[in-house]
């Protein structure tokens, strides 16, 4: 099992490694693991168009100063992957790409990580795997026709991918706003399905905060 850690990190994506920054500023050993690649579900749950909600300036990882010129834009995915990557390549951080944690047990006061590369003792773990890779159907959708194609919001990518006709996006947050404003672009028929939704504010003291 080796020498024992000061921090396991479980996750690589934008707070995985911007806890490692920060662990790796006060001199702590540390790995971040991820099963699969730097900002896996950036790469594979998000849709053809998709763009970050905050603009570019506030989405900078910590120890990081905007260089560009267009500060108040938004970043595609495929440029927020790129940047996550350089990030954890200039600051030097440990991470251990596809290695899946399959198991965390207490051992003895510290913890043991058991991976598809082995097993690993530390004495603190952060999970920063995130909270919403999993979707979650409302229990209605069971008792929907078969000839009604239902796609969660991971699987889209676009509009041409969907059979034809009319498309109902139920959830009016981030995501199912993007995706319908995706579809009525394209030319689809879109019903959006509202609620309650919480909304922060767009903008505040001149600078933006949401780009939708």
């Amino acid at each position: 099992m080796g020498d024992i850690l000061d921090v396991i990190v479980i996750g690589a994506g934008s707070a995985g490694l911007g806890v490692s920054y920060f662990l790796s500023r006060q001199g702590l050993r540390h790995r971040v693991l991820d099963g699969g690649r730097i900002a896996e579900t950036w790469r594979t749950q998000r849709w053809d168009s998709f763009l970050l909600n905050s603009p570019t300036i506030r989405s900078l990882l910590p120890g990081d100063t905007y260089e560009g010129t267009d500060p108040w834009g938004a970043m595609t995915c495929q440029d927020f992957v790129s940047y996550l990557e350089n990030y954890a390549e200039r600051h030097h951080l440990p991470v251990s790409i596809r290695t899946r944690v399959t198991e965390l047990a207490a051992d003895q006061g510290m913890f043991r990580v058991t991976t598809s590369d082995g097993v690993l003792l530390a004495r603190n773990v952060v999970i920063a795997t995130g909270d919403q890779n999993r979707p979650v159907r409302p229990p209605m959708s069971a008792d929907l026709p078969d000839a009604i194609a239902q796609v969660d919001c991971p699987a889209y990518r676009s509009a041409d991918a969907l059979a034809p006709g009319a498309v109902l996006v139920v959830g009016s947050g981030q995501s199912g706003a993007q995706i319908t404003e995706d579809l009525v672009l394209a030319g689809r028929k879109v019903f959006l399905a509202t609620s309650r939704t919480g909304r922060w504010v767009r903008t505040y003291r001149g600078s933006v905060l949401l780009h939708c």
